[in-house]
């Protein structure tokens, strides 16, 4: 019997900062995520439309210019209502009700991406893919 790696997470980054968005989105890659990235909400929007059969979730920033990022998940989950959320920012905006009834993930913006890797395989209820695999080699 043949095991192979278990099929990659996409994650749609979605941060007006270009530095930041890049760099989130290696943190995601090397923890075996597949990334999509937008600039901002109309082009995130955009994205998740052409490819939502595909995007497991998505990973914003809250303030933006033109679409903040509650605004964008609220837009997204019209679309799909379950989509997993995680909103990241520098500013600690009051989320605590949570968007449409339900509860949200926030991650603060750090220099650290740890937290930030732990929080998406935590929300998506499983160790990072190598991880898992090696597990299921006997390696881990």
């Amino acid at each position: 019997m043949t095991i192979l790696p278990p099929k990659e997470k996409t994650v749609l980054v979605v941060d007006d900062n270009p530095g930041d968005r890049r760099l989130i989105s290696m943190a995601l890659k090397e923890s075996g995520c597949h990334v999509l990235e937008a600039e901002g909400g109309e082009a995130a929007l955009e994205i998740f439309r052409q490819n939502s059969s595909v995007i497991d979730m998505v990973l914003t920033d809250i303030i933006m210019p033109r679409m903040d990022g509650v605004q964008l998940v609220e837009r997204i989950r019209g679309i799909a209502p379950r989509i997993k959320v995680i909103f990241i920012s520098s500013y600690k905006r009051r989320l605590d009700d949570g968007i449409d009834g339900r509860p949200i993930h926030f991650v603060e913006k750090s220099s650290d991406f740890s937290p930030l890797v732990e929080t998406v395989w935590k929300v998506f209820e499983e160790p990072p893919p190598l991880k898992k695999w090696l597990a299921k080699m006997g390696f881990y």
